[in-house]
């Protein structure tokens, strides 16, 4: 315990800062402490200027602390975003992405989604986006971030192009982004902007598509001669295997004759 000294009022009143718990807390959030965790501990505004005064913390963002000096690692920043940008906050596309390991790199803005009933305004390093149906799309995660289908989605909205686009889903996937999913949102999303795209390279990836390459080499190759050697097919109940997005006509062999 600290004993804090000058309150709001300015005046000394000698009342204990419960630092045990703000460290506590501080090690959950990154480094990170809202200003109202601050003071539901006990400290004042005047203790938490003296402890930027004495460059033992510093404040990335309004209402916002960081309990070291320097600096801030990718959660440290993260953390901070979503505690500036207050209830109800997520992290949202690239940032999201980074955190559930669909992107390798950490990027350089932080994407902060909040509830469409409010407008938060950005600050330096943050992103901000008002979103319907947050509760719906959130993953309670540390700190809270978008669920697995609607961030690829969100990642797929800045695609440059349709190789991206495979990229990216057949990763989300692979992380276990579920197709129907994936599509049930689209649903509700009428002017995604790789809305056709998405709809063709989510139908192969219920036909075990996994990769840029492979997926060109489906549209390419398969949709015009047939699958592979070391392609199964998908195959019904008590029924011949079958690709179950091409129409069912007899297959013509090599002589010229239609059979099945």
């Amino acid at each position: 315990m600290h004993r804090r000294r000058g309150g709001d009022g300015g005046h000394d009143d000698d009342m204990p800062v419960d630092t045990a718990a703000l460290n506590r807390l501080a090690r959950r959030q990154g480094g990170a402490l809202a200003r109202s965790q601050v003071l539901a501990a006990g400290g004042t505004s005047s203790w938490l200027r003296g402890r930027v005064r004495q460059r033992q913390w510093q404040r990335p963002h309004p209402g916002v602390y960081v309990v070291f000096t320097g600096p801030l690692p990718w959660r440290a920043r993260t953390w901070a975003g979503v505690l500036y940008a207050g209830a109800g906050a997520v992290l949202g596309y690239e940032a999201a992405g980074h955190d559930a390991g669909l992107l390798a790199r950490a990027p350089g803005t932080v994407d902060v989604l909040v509830p469409a009933s409010r407008m938060v305004r950005p600050q330096p390093g943050l992103r901000m986006h008002s979103r319907t149906h947050l509760v719906r799309d959130q993953l309670l995660a540390t700190p809270p971030r978008t669920r697995l289908e609607p961030t690829v989605l969100d990642l797929v909205s800045r695609c440059a192009d349709v190789d991206a686009v495979v990229a990216t889903v057949t990763a989300g996937v692979r992380r276990g982004a579920s197709p129907e999913g994936l599509l049930e949102m689209l649903a509700d999303q009428v002017r995604h902007r790789w809305r056709r795209a998405l709809l063709d390279v989510l139908a192969d990836a219920d036909l075990g598509v996994e990769s840029t390459l492979e997926w060109h080499f489906h549209h390419g190759v398969e949709r015009r001669h047939g699958p592979s050697p070391g392609r199964a097919p998908v195959a019904p109940q008590g029924g011949r295997p079958v690709d179950p997005r091409r129409p069912q006509v007899p297959a013509v062999s090599a002589a010229g004759r239609a059979g099945w």
